[in-house]
């Protein structure tokens, strides 16, 4: 027995016209014309009209002659000859970015709008998740549109006639949303949830639309041109099922606004386009470019949104229990924390990949308790093994106190860190290796003894030590021994001055900190070979030279640390000077 989709009375169909696979040429109004504006109708203003940022193209070699029914590979060439591949004046550029509408230009009651069509669009892409990529186009199936159709107002009269047409595709479309659900099954994520809460009848709408319109599956050509017959048949496709499904509440969980979506065609045609010849054309470059960089970065996004989290969380802690300020601030740039990854302790217990991911994925959403859930925290390279000793024990009571302060069962579990030893295998870089500093301007500078003496003196150019040190230098924790948590009892009240005469000193004298002379020649290089006549004069006597040899900064260099010898309050000044005296517990002007 032959099931229909929703009931006609959502919407008028127009009287039906020739469906795709009748169509002809000679039916037509003739070529598409110096712009692909249509009236506008009932509903506002049609899809095809002139957008922002995308005018139409001019008129190609003058006014048109060929005969009614001709098609568009008919037209004169352009008067102007171009490089095969390159862009036509009043064309669509074709850098991805210039179809992208940034956040702050969408309009606050079209922001849940511009998601629902990113959703719908997914869902008859059979895209499940952030790093599913477009699958490829049959270039035979797009010459079939360009020639059956010669204008935009054909595409849209048939894509809205075929609706009366879709109980025939019934059984086509059940297999695609057999077809997706099975795709969903071991997916977590925002937009694999956000689809499995698309109820079964809608989805069965989307797919007849599809299929009613002479597609096998829905495959926008996103390299070639957006406003092509093929493409402009899904974009129509596309965008009228999806207010055929909003209409019907379909797309209620997403607060879709009814109003933009019936109203509001040209603002629907662009979020469509921004995201199909935008940001999909964007991953699938990237891909093309590096196989597997998509989900790479994904990855990586992941990462770098955790991280910043752990920062400020251990920022806060730090700050709420009355650490000093050049302690507090240690974890404030996101890149002075580890990340970590999923993957590897269930590797570690001897499981597949299949197995490890499914146990990494119920980990994320708490759904499992087993001791392989945990997740390594990945090396940071150059970073000193005090401060891992201190963030692991700062971790052990934030954790604790976040989870007794939560009332009424509101607490998320944490995730588990497990910081491995630095000698075991499984440990391994981390990915994210640009250098930490200061967040913000107001922020006292970021600690030199975050670094490892061996890394700092030995394996970062003279330009990155000077880089650390340049707005002051700065003491932030004792010798590993006493970053234990029941040490931190002995030196977290104590003064600066006091701290860097107990502690800062000592920890000092192990970093080679640059020389005024060799900051004068950094700067000389910067200006240009004009400064450096000083530097490269070869009459200087050799007596000359030997002297020179004094100014050569040993371990502890006596010009950085002149400010805490002097009696200073533990923060030297900038490289090559002194931070002068003062003493007492008042912060320097450089905090």
């Amino acid at each position: 027995m032959a099931a229909t989709g929703p009931p006609s009375s959502q919407i008028t169909p127009p009287e039906p016209s020739p469906t795709l696979p009748t169509g002809t040429a000679g039916q037509s109004t003739g070529p598409r014309g110096p712009s692909p504006t249509l009236p506008p109708g009932p509903s506002g203003p049609s899809l095809g009209e002139k957008r922002p940022r995308d005018p139409s193209p001019p008129p190609i070699g003058g006014a048109l002659s060929t005969g009614v029914g001709a098609s568009s590979s008919t037209l004169p060439p352009p008067q102007k000859r171009t490089r095969p591949g390159a862009m036509t004046k009043g064309k669509a550029p074709a850098n991805p970015r210039s179809w992208s509408m940034p956040s702050g230009e969408v309009p606050t009651e079209a922001i849940t709008t511009k998601a629902t069509v990113e959703l719908h669009a997914r869902i008859l892409w059979l895209l499940p998740n952030q790093t599913s990529l477009p699958p490829p186009v049959v270039q035979d199936l797009v010459d079939a549109f360009d020639k059956r159709y010669t204008s935009e107002e054909e595409i849209k009269t048939t894509v809205r006639s075929a609706f009366s047409k879709y109980g025939n595709y019934i059984n086509d479309a059940r297999k695609r949303v057999a077809e997706l659900r099975k795709l969903l099954l071991p997916l977590h994520s925002t937009i694999s949830d956000n689809i499995g809460r698309v109820g079964e009848a809608f989805l069965i709408l989307m797919f007849q639309g599809v299929a009613s319109n002479g597609l096998t599956r829905w495959a926008p050509d996103i390299l070639g041109d957006a406003e092509s017959m093929y493409n402009l048949v899904h974009e129509h496709v596309c965008l009228f099922t999806l207010t055929q499904v909003a209409s019907i509440f379909g797309y209620n969980f997403m607060s879709v606004n009814l109003d933009v979506v019936r109203n509001k065609s040209t603002l629907m045609s662009f979020f469509y386009r921004s995201f199909v010849f935008g940001r999909m054309k964007a991953l699938v470059r990237m891909e093309a470019r590096c196989k597997g960089r998509v989900k790479e970065v994904s990855m990586l996004k992941g990462s770098y949104e955790r991280r910043a989290k752990l920062a400020h969380e251990r920022t806060e802690y730090l700050k709420s229990n009355g650490f000093p300020v050049h302690t507090a601030y240690i974890f404030k740039p996101p890149a002075a924390n580890s990340d970590d990854e999923c993957e590897t302790v269930p590797y570690a217990l001897g499981m597949g990949p299949s197995e490890a991911m499914q146990l990494a994925s119920a980990a994320v959403y708490g759904k499992s308790g087993a001791s392989g859930s945990s997740y390594n925290v990945l090396k940071k390279v150059g970073r000193a093994e005090k401060v891992t000793t201190f963030a692991i024990a700062l971790d052990e009571y934030r954790v604790l106190a976040k989870k007794f302060k939560v009332k009424n069962a509101t607490y998320k579990e944490e995730r588990t860190r497990n910081h491995l030893p630095a000698e075991s295998a499984l440990r391994k870089d981390s990915k994210l290796t640009a250098f930490p500093k200061a967040k913000d301007e107001k922020d006292p500078p970021f600690p030199i003894d975050w670094y490892a003496p061996d890394y700092f003196n030995n394996h970062m150019t003279l330009y990155e030590r000077h880089q650390v040190v340049k707005d002051g230098i700065v003491i932030a924790l004792p010798p590993i021994e006493h970053c234990t948590a029941d040490k931190w009892k002995n030196w977290k009240n104590l003064s600066r001055k006091d701290f860097m005469k107990k502690y800062g000193k000592k920890e000092l004298k192990k970093y080679i900190i640059p020389t005024a002379d060799e900051v004068a020649l950094l700067e000389a290089y910067a200006k240009g070979d004009a400064t450096l006549s000083e530097y490269t004069d070869s009459s200087d006597e050799e007596d000359e030279v030997d002297d020179s040899m004094g100014d050569v900064p040993v371990v502890g260099n006596a010009g950085a640390t002149a400010g805490v010898d002097a009696g200073g309050d533990g923060v030297a000044g900038p490289s090559g000077g002194a931070g002068g005296g003062g003493g007492g517990d008042e912060m320097d002007t450089e905090l």
